[in-house]
């Protein structure tokens, strides 16, 4: 940091590899941290949301242990999670996760689902790359189809296969009654209202069949070699099935 005679501080900030770069700044944040495996994980929360801000710290911590463990090693030093002005959505960045301020108060139930989400994308977005416009599939249903890795490791089976039956199938399967099924692979615009539940839950689903299909431990070799070969690269939907042909035979 250098400060300049009129007052002014200039902060110079440097980071590799990174895909982008956010910042978030605020006089009124508070912030707790943990050690996950040699990482430093931060939370940095609003004067009144303490428990969540410290719930938020224990899910990432979790969550970067599980995905670590499953698909490949976290690459930074830090990983935050921070609360944002997002109402109660997600949004990840390099090493930065933002986590909407209501799920923070009033759907506090949901701070857990979003925060395994984001961080999952530290994975796949942030490490393994792909066009978010034209194939947003690839990483959201990826992202998504984690956070079942993460209540199965967590909480053990049934709470995963709950978390398949609400949030993927159920949803997946009123849109195809509701006349709103369409193909997966296909850009952004291409979606209407249908957007949610075909990019992320029809696509996590196609992710799940995969893995019922090879079995736990071919589906989970098949990841970590996803990574180790598209790490800091942007990978296609073709790419990862020669993946999984590869790897699985």
């Amino acid at each position: 940091a250098e400060t300049a005679g009129d007052g002014l501080r200039t902060y110079h900030l440097t980071g590799s590899p990174l895909r982008e770069f956010a910042f978030l700044t605020s006089t009124s944040y508070l912030s707790t941290e943990t050690q996950a495996l040699g990482v430093t994980v931060r939370s940095f929360y609003l004067p009144g949301d303490e428990a969540a801000g410290q719930a938020a710290l224990n899910t990432a911590a979790a969550a970067l242990r599980v995905y670590d463990d499953a698909f490949g090693a976290y690459p930074y030093p830090e990983l935050i999670v921070v609360e944002a002005p997002l109402r109660f959505y997600g949004m990840e960045y390099p090493g930065l996760n933002l986590l909407g301020m209501g799920l923070y108060r009033d759907q506090r139930q949901e701070l857990e689902v979003r925060v395994a989400h984001e961080i999952a994308h530290q994975w796949w977005y942030s490490q393994v790359g792909s066009d978010q416009v034209n194939t947003p599939w690839l990483d959201e249903g990826l992202t998504e189809n984690s956070v079942a890795t993460y209540y199965r490791q967590v909480y053990g089976e049934a709470r995963a296969n709950t978390y398949v039956n609400q949030q993927w199938l159920v949803p997946y399967q009123l849109a195809v009654e509701n006349g709103q099924d369409a193909v997966v692979n296909q850009p952004a615009a291409a979606f209407g209202p249908e957007y949610e539940v075909m990019v992320y839950a029809k696509a996590a689903l196609f992710f799940d069949a995969l893995r019922q299909q090879v079995g736990d431990e071919t589906y989970r070799e098949i990841l970590r070699q996803y990574l180790a070969r598209f790490r800091w690269r942007i990978a296609a939907p073709d790419d990862f099935l020669r993946v999984a042909e590869s790897v699985s035979g």
